[in-house]
């Protein structure tokens, strides 16, 4: 009986969350990790990306016929849906080690890498984003990465068995039909 009490809680709030969330962003949660809220319009941005790389990058009409299919489809999803996963651990755990400066220090490592260097057209074409967009969606969490891994090994650390371990450890809820967490990667439901 009381763990029925905890579970309506939980979906209560889960609901509750997830209309705020709408009604803010117009848009609902895809995923949460560690009450933290991946949405199902950061899932799709960063699928178009991806998918607009991919399709740019084919070489052949087969190459297209299997981006096309609705397996290669679905797995391109999975795969940014972890993606998206693992930048929230790495995002939360560099916060915990850098503190207020880490956005201002990844975004510094960002000007100082773009200084040299114009992508904004190769950006968009590969893309198909702007150069802003692409900054939020890839840049940074890259840069928060390479961050973390900079402090893990100034420490001893090694960054992949972190990494390993705090998807372990994670409470991940995948809130989008056809997916799972199993405990270490997002899969696809067979149903």
């Amino acid at each position: 009986m009381k763990n029925l009490k905890y579970l309506i809680l939980f979906l209560l709030i889960l609901l509750i969350a997830s209309v705020y969330f709408y009604l803010r962003t117009n848009s609902l949660p895809a995923a949460v990790v560690n009450w933290s809220f991946i949405s199902q319009s950061e899932v799709n941005d960063y699928y178009n990306m991806s998918h607009n790389y991919l399709v740019l990058a084919s070489t052949s009409n087969s190459d297209l016929q299997t981006l096309a299919a609705t397996s290669t489809q679905k797995d391109i999803k999975r795969a940014v849906i972890e993606k998206l996963i693992e930048n929230k651990l790495i995002y939360a755990e560099a916060q915990k080690r850098v503190g207020n400066n880490l956005k201002e220090i990844a975004n510094q490592k960002i000007q100082n890498a773009l200084k040299t260097i114009d992508i904004n057209d190769a950006v968009n074409k590969m893309f198909g984003i702007s150069i802003e967009n692409y900054t939020e969606e890839e840049l940074l969490p890259d840069a928060y990465k390479e961050i973390l891994q900079g402090r893990m090994d100034a420490s001893g650390e090694d960054f992949n068995n972190w990494l390993e371990n705090a998807k372990n450890n994670a409470h991940v809820f995948i809130l989008t039909p056809g997916y799972y967490w199993d405990g270490k990667s997002v899969k696809i439901s067979l149903k």
